[in-house]
């Protein structure tokens, strides 16, 4: 009796704790090779439903209006994220993907970013990000907390010779 017990709460522990899916592909990245440092600069573009959207661009600041339509440049170095701005890369405690110098206090994530073989950024062992939208655009989150969040992939932009680190 007891262990028809435990084995259908293994089997509910195994459904509610399986990795999630985007177009079949599991977000656990296991030992699949991803690095937590990339040599130079890159983009990000979003990968949603297969396809791949425009690079994420910087968004404007006051005083440079230009800034919203250049493309966003990003370093890797040992699991951190920064932009040639100097500001760092992480999830905030609302589980929100963004840069400030510094990060908010109490971020959820500061590191554990790497980039993966497939040319996806990852996250603590998942590659799979949550794109939400909030009126006329979109934020990225971690993970997924309304209906209208749709799982997507960031993927990795070269963006030419740009080797230096800004670390």
């Amino acid at each position: 009796m007891y262990s028809k017990y435990l084995a259908l709460l293994l089997v509910a522990f195994k459904v509610a704790y399986a990795a999630p899916t985007l177009s079949g592909r599991s977000t656990s990245l296991g030992s699949g090779g991803c690095s937590p440092s990339y040599p130079g600069g890159f983009g990000i573009s979003v990968i949603n439903d297969g396809q791949v959207q425009g690079p994420l661009a910087k968004r404007q600041a006051p005083g440079n209006p230009s800034a919203g339509s250049k493309p966003l440049t990003v370093y890797l170095e040992n699991g951190i994220l920064k932009d040639s701005q100097g500001r760092q890369g992480y999830i905030a405690d609302n589980y929100q993907f963004q840069f400030d110098a510094p990060p908010q206090a109490t971020p959820y994530a500061t590191s554990g970013f790497s980039v993966c073989p497939d040319s996806t950024i990852g996250l603590n062992g998942s590659n799979v990000f949550y794109q939400c939208a909030s009126g006329n655009f979109s934020n990225i989150y971690d993970r997924s907390w309304a209906p209208h969040c749709q799982p997507i992939h960031l993927r990795v932009v070269e963006q030419g010779s740009d080797s230096a680190q800004h670390f």
